[in-house]
Parts: structure tokens; C-alpha cells; sequence
């Protein structure tokens, strides 16, 4: 598959080349010379090593709302931490820890809502993003988990909570960014 790359001035003519049988991305000049080459796996690791940075200033699909929650997570090798989450929404919750979890952690996660009928939740979710130091005094180092198994009752109530949130607090439009 060929796209015409025509979003940039400083790049006329070019193109890239999509090529599923030998799974890379070619950059081809206007005499279709190649100008480069990556492999998905390259690209693939280059999106996942960026993952923490974009993640904060991406929209995201589900809004979110901060709220502070008791969670107990356990990773698939036994570690286990007590913590507060700082935010919530039905795609995953951040996390407040001195000591996160690794990148693509797969953990279980258990916490209660906070309104009646205060639903314990048990969600499996993926590390999808590690703060390790604090910045700017407010952040606080954590981890951004996603969940990636919830049962839809829980996600549900979630969304309810976070809209109730978020409409608690006078947001005309609830927040879609963390931090």
C-alpha cells in the first residue's frame, strides 16, 4: 500500500510504502528512491518506548476523574503493593507508588467504589505507563494501568461514578487527559 505523504511543505513527493509480505515501512523520494526503511518490530518499539509521554497528552477514549481509592495489585510474580489511585475512568486508573511496576506488567487489580453501592471491583489491567520520579511537585511517581479484563458491570459503574464526578465538580465537558 502507498501514502502520499501531504500533511508537511518541507516533504513533496514523497511516499510511504506499507509492505505486508516483508513487514516494513519504506520511505520512497519522488523517482521512487528509497529514503529509508524500518521494520514493524522497529516501529513497534519505537510507538511502545514513546508510550509514556504520549499517554499524558493523548485524548483518551474514556474520560477519567481524579479520585483517591485504596487498590491492592499483584503482578503475575507474586509482587504485591497497597496503594491510592490518583485517577479513574472505565479504560484503567493511575496508580501512586514509589516503586511501579515495569512497563507491560500484566497485574490483577482490587479496590471498591466509593458510592452505594460500594461494588468491589477485580479487574486484570497492563502496565501501560510508568512516571518513576515526581514531577513538578503534584505528579507523584506511579504507573497507568489499563485494564485489559473487567466485567462490564464494574465498567459501567465506573463510567457512572466518573461522570457523577466530574459533574460534581462543575465540568461542563469531563476531563479526557490525565495530567
Amino acid at each position: 500500500m502507498r501514502v502520499t505523504l501531504t500533511t508537511s511543505a518541507d516533504r513533496p513527493e514523497r511516499y510511504l510504502d506499507l509492505d505486508h509480505e516483508r513487514e516494513v515501512v519504506r520511505l520512497l523520494g519522488a523517482q521512487d528512491e528509497l529514503l529509508g526503511c524500518l521494520s514493524w518490530e522497529t516501529i513497534i518499539n519505537l510507538i511502545l518506548a514513546t508510550a509514556a509521554d504520549a499517554i499524558g497528552q493523548e485524548k483518551r477514549s474514556c474520560p477519567r476523574a481524579p479520585v483517591a481509592l485504596q487498590v491492592v495489585y499483584r503482578s503475575r510474580d507474586h509482587e504485591e503493593g497497597v496503594s491510592i489511585t490518583r485517577d479513574i475512568g472505565a479504560g484503567g486508573m493511575f496508580i501512586e507508588t514509589s516503586t511501579p511496576l515495569p512497563l507491560r506488567t500484566e497485574l490483577s487489580v482490587d479496590f471498591v467504589l466509593p458510592d452505594p453501592p460500594f461494588e468491589h471491583v477485580r479487574a486484570k489491567a497492563r502496565v501501560a505507563w510508568v512516571r518513576e520520579v515526581a514531577e513538578r511537585i503534584v505528579f507523584l511517581p506511579g504507573m497507568g494501568v489499563q485494564f485489559v479484563d473487567i466485567h462490564s458491570q464494574a465498567r459501567a459503574a465506573i463510567l457512572r461514578l466518573v461522570h457523577s464526578l466530574n459533574a460534581s465538580r462543575g465540568s461542563a465537558t469531563p476531563s479526557q487527559t490525565s495530567e
